[in-house]
């Protein structure tokens, strides 16, 4: 494997990596304040005002269900931009316009002009959200699609005043900073919802399912939840948005994607666009490093998964593509700050050999903690490569390779398969 340097990695974006960051640390000593970007984008021109944007927000699923809808709206003939994160191999691969990542001098020249009216110290995610809507402004983007960092109403993307939000799966997630219950994590998403907005939901674990109601209701919003997707012949699916019934491929695998499309598909009949339309960027979406095969004999699928849920979700997906006598490897690897536990019991009972390892990342959590959450039967490994090797060799030529726990491992996997870095 031949990771990227931090220099590949930020090519345009070295502006962000003097600033206080949630990843790299000094963020929290800034606090949430919402005026500061609100006071920023004002010093700009108000960018977010020439826009028609659309939220995407939730746990789960946010990054698929963005790029499957700038898809679509491409696929329309809009104007589109995108900023979704966090990236699997290089920043640029945040912010793009009309499907295309900024060359490097546009993103030196956009920070350099956003950060030179700056209301006083800011984050890094502050600052490429101030680059990313004022690069759409400039670019006479119709619609962008924004996908939300993590803290609803208290992200820096909150202040683009969307026209749509879509709620992608909801779980417990940054407990430590939302508050400790499932209600304290919902409530900051849910109150992006609110009156003049449009508002569309995945179907959500019951007690999300009535504060989504309770909330469209007291804030009078148009939307909803999305109905499940119909299964055609094929592995073609039905979509029901509110223009009608949209007949589809889907080149995003898993059916955990089927209810993402859903999802896009509603925010996109709201946005004015067509079933053709609909269809062809369901047909064209590509989004890396999510249940994407990346090699064969052994088959191996990467996949960012790193929650319970998400990895309920996972072991279905890839227990409809082996049955229930595939030969099953999993390579886990995490962060420090996610539930390593209820990770592990769900992935547990499909995968018969897991092995363990530390993604490249500063909050990594440690191989063989992991192991210990795993129980008897996994073994950490020093390395990435090292546990490729390892789990490729019990899997055979006939078995599947899983790799999940972290987008950030997903990206380590796509390099060791010899897969390009994504831009």
């Amino acid at each position: 494997m031949n990771p990227l340097s931090e220099a590949d990695v930020y090519r345009g974006y070295e502006a962000l990596l003097g600033l206080p960051d949630k990843e790299r640390g000094g963020a929290d000593l800034l606090g949430w304040d919402p005026r500061r970007m609100r006071r920023w984008l004002g010093r700009l021109g108000d960018p977010q005002l020439q826009l028609r944007c659309t939220l995407v927000a939730g746990s789960k699923g946010k990054g698929s269900t963005a790029a499957m809808l700038e898809a679509m709206l491409r696929a329309a003939g809009r104007r589109t931009g995108l900023y979704a994160q966090p990236h699997l191999h290089r920043y640029a691969e945040r912010i793009r316009v009309d499907g295309r990542p900024l060359t490097p001098p546009a993103s030196r020249a956009a920070l350099d002009h956003v950060l030179g009216l700056a209301p006083g110290p800011v984050t890094a995610f502050e600052a490429a959200t101030a680059a990313a809507l004022w690069v759409f402004a400039r670019s006479r983007v119709q619609d962008a699609v924004l996908e939300v960092g993590f803290g609803g109403r208290l992200d820096a993307v909150a202040e683009a005043d969307p026209a749509v939000v879509l709620m992608a799966s909801l779980e417990s997630e940054h407990v430590d900073l939302l508050g400790p219950t499932l209600a304290d994590v919902a409530a900051h998403d849910l109150a992006l919802c609110r009156y003049g907005r449009v508002c569309w939901s995945v179907p959500q674990p019951p007690p999300v399912d009535r504060w989504w109601a309770d909330r469209l209701r007291a804030q009078a919003v148009d939307g909803g939840v999305v109905s499940p997707p119909e299964v055609l012949v094929g592995g073609r699916v039905r979509l029901r948005t509110p223009a009608g019934a949209v007949d589809a491929g889907l080149r995003l695998h898993g059916a955990f994607q089927r209810v993402n499309a859903a999802l896009a598909a509603a925010g996109a009949a709201s946005l004015g666009v067509g079933p053709g339309a609909m269809a062809g960027g369901l047909e064209a979406v590509s989004w890396p490093g999510r249940f994407e095969c990346v090699s064969d004999r052994p088959l191996v699928v990467v996949d960012g998964a790193h929650t319970p849920a998400s990895a309920q979700a996972l072991a279905a997906a890839v227990h409809s593509l082996v049955g229930p006598r595939g030969r099953v490897a999993l390579v886990a690897g995490m962060l420090s700050d996610k539930d390593a536990v209820g990770f592990a019991s769900a992935l547990r009972v499909l995968c018969a050999r897991t092995v363990t390892v530390a993604p490249r990342h500063p909050r990594a959590l440690d191989a063989d903690v992991l192991a210990r959450a795993f129980g008897s039967g996994a073994e950490p490994a020093p390395d990435l490569e090292a546990a490729m090797a390892l789990a490729r060799a019990w899997a055979g030529a006939d078995g599947l390779v899983l790799v999940a726990g972290s987008l950030h491992l997903a990206a380590e996997a796509r390099l060791v398969c010899g897969q390009s870095a994504c831009v």
